[in-house]
């Protein structure tokens, strides 16, 4: 059996850390359904993580795995209950995503993207070439069905906190009156309710958005795995 080691819950960060170890326990075991999705989402993305061998574009495949990362970070939030945090990695996810797409369809951006810090000029010429805008089109380009899924979950992770903006804010924010004082309480870890799910709900869908997303520069590999097809088993009721 794993002990904590010494000092371990003495201090409020390890405090703080062992309450969302708790919270994992307790969505494995309680959200059983939005778990299962995590892990089935996870299980594609692992897939083909483990057979990328010699990867011709290694720009684009190393934001694939970042993508992955990502995700597993959003779902370590998001079962956590921090889920406004959750939204930032969700955000990172899909982006990542984006960008690995755009480089694998554009010849030449790796370099511009690897150069972005070498002068002033390559940092602007790479903004100019990786706005929200042209990923949306290469997207498009791609499967227009799945730019308007990008564009609503991207948007939705900005608004539930990807940015500081007060859908984020205000759901993890309550009033407390009494005689004599008025209380902000804010939420850090939200237990059970709508908000818990929503997180674990958005998190799943970026994930499957940005499969649906890596599979348009990786075709063969996605097709030799049975990947589109798992994908369409596993979003069902997403």
């Amino acid at each position: 059996m794993v002990t904590s080691p010494p000092g371990w819950g003495n201090d409020e960060l390890s405090k703080f850390l062992q309450r969302t170890h708790n919270n994992h326990y307790a969505i494995f075991a309680t959200k059983r359904v939005w778990y299962e999705k995590l892990s089935a989402v996870n299980d594609l993305f692992f897939k083909v993580a483990i057979n990328i061998i010699n990867p011709p574009e290694p720009v684009a495949t190393a934001l694939f795995y970042r993508s992955h990362s990502a995700f597993l970070a959003a779902c370590e939030c998001a079962m956590a209950g921090q889920i406004v945090e959750s939204m930032v990695l969700d955000r990172s996810c899909l982006e990542n995503a984006a960008y690995a797409l755009h480089i694998h369809s554009h010849a030449g951006l790796d370099v511009l993207w690897l150069n972005r810090n070498q002068s002033d000029a390559e940092m602007k010429a790479m903004k100019k070439e990786f706005t929200n805008g042209k990923l949306r089109e290469t997207i498009g380009n791609c499967d227009n069905r799945l730019l308007n899924i990008f564009d609503h979950l991207y948007e939705r992770s900005i608004d539930f906190g990807g940015h500081p903006n007060q859908r984020g804010v205000a759901g993890s924010v309550k009033l407390e009156r009494d005689e004599e004082r008025s209380l902000f309480v804010q939420t850090y870890l939200h237990g059970d309710g709508l908000p818990l799910d929503h997180a674990l709900k958005t998190t799943a869908q970026a994930g499957i958005c940005a499969l649906r997303i890596s599979q348009f520069m990786m075709k063969a590999k996605f097709e030799l795995l049975g990947i589109r097809a798992s994908i369409e088993q596993v979003q069902q009721g997403l």
